[in-house]
């Protein structure tokens, strides 16, 4: 019985030193900042490893946060789609009966935009009066005309 209070007190008292060993440290750093750029200077390569493998931790971590906050958005944008402005007077490909419509935003100057507009054609073709497509045009600042 002894020895394991012996043991127990031991361990209070260590833990306790501890603890008062880290706020001596922690105070004796905070009064002299100049000990920590030292060991710096002595170690360069060992802190640039450590400072970049923190940078790596923290970009990793805003990656994860961008994702996740992008997957709320593609989940919120999939539950409320926009639903854009189509009046009677818009130009329609297709039926008005068509039970699928497409809006095209679009530049008459755009690479891509003509690429798409063959797949665009194809789906005309394919879905004839069950569907309807919109175009609204979209002129790209970066276009001459």
């Amino acid at each position: 019985m002894k020895k394991v209070l012996f043991v127990s007190t031991v361990f209070a008292f260590t833990v306790g030193a501890c603890s008062t060993s880290e706020k001596q440290i922690v105070d004796t750093l905070k009064k002299n900042p100049q000990l920590v750029f030292s060991v710096i200077e002595e170690n360069p390569e060992q802190f640039i490893d450590v400072v970049n493998k923190a940078a790596r931790k923290a970009q990793e971590g805003q990656q994860q946060k961008q994702m996740v906050e992008s997957q709320k958005q593609q989940e919120e944008q999939i539950k409320n789609p926009l639903q854009p402005a189509l009046s009677d007077k818009r130009l329609l490909f297709g039926s008005k009966s068509g039970k699928i419509t497409i809006v095209e935003y679009a530049d008459f100057q755009c690479p891509a935009c003509r690429m798409a507009y063959s797949s665009l054609k194809q789906i005309k073709e394919k879905y004839k009066d069950n569907i309807q497509i919109y175009y609204k045009h979209m002129p790209l600042d970066f276009h001459k005309m």
